[in-house]
């Protein structure tokens, strides 16, 4: 094996262990504060972490067989693991259409579930780190409608026309080219907004 190899992989071993020990050392500190946590917000924590240690992106993957592992192997019992599943219901549509997948479950509702709960995560962090009590998920109304903005606003009109595609309730050709008209609305009111802001500047 070539030596530089070799001396990269042991590098990654280290910094896997430092890291395994530093997400180790903020749960039980997190247990001590009486503060809840959950599997999500540890791989959060761990990908932050991950972050300032310069640990490439693609190195770890954050996922329930690593949190599993970390779980046995730091012989954590207590953690509720758990995603996104189950956590809101859906009215469902008209039972007229009994035969036809409903388009948000389709997947939209999905995306815009990860979107906003990368905020609230990313939020409970911060909470966490500046030691603001142990109820660190609490989040006031305003702060929750502004994420839900920017959770829809991050959802592109692809997206969603690959959703209502899969439905059979339109035709791909129509959905895709309404997609493509919706974007092309898109850019033209970022364009405008960016010009007001120009002018107002100037």
């Amino acid at each position: 094996m070539d030596p530089s190899s070799l001396n990269a992989k042991r590098q990654r071993l280290v910094q896997h262990l430092i890291l395994e020990e530093a997400v180790s050392l903020w749960v039980l500190q997190c247990q001590h504060r009486g503060v809840i946590i959950t599997g999500d917000i540890i791989c959060a924590k761990d990908h932050r972490l991950a972050q300032l240690l310069g640990t490439p992106d693609d190195a770890i993957t954050f996922s329930h067989g690593w949190l599993h592992k970390f779980q046995q192997h730091h012989m954590l019992r207590a953690i509720n693991i758990y995603r996104e599943s189950g956590s809101v219901d859906v009215e469902a549509m008209s039972k007229a259409l009994p035969d036809v997948k409903k388009p948000m479950d389709a997947g939209v509702i999905a995306a815009f579930k990860r979107r906003y709960r990368r905020y609230h995560l990313q939020n409970a962090i911060d909470c966490d780190e500046r030691r603001e009590g142990f109820n660190i998920y609490k989040v006031d109304q305003l702060t929750a409608m502004c994420w839900s903005v920017a959770a829809w606003n991050e959802i592109s009109s692809t997206t969603i026309a690959n959703c209502f595609s899969h439905t059979g309730i339109f035709s791909t050709e129509s959905v895709i080219s309404s997609a493509v008209e919706v974007e092309g609305v898109k850019m033209a009111q970022r364009r405008s907004r960016r010009k007001k802001v120009s002018w107002r500047k100037s």
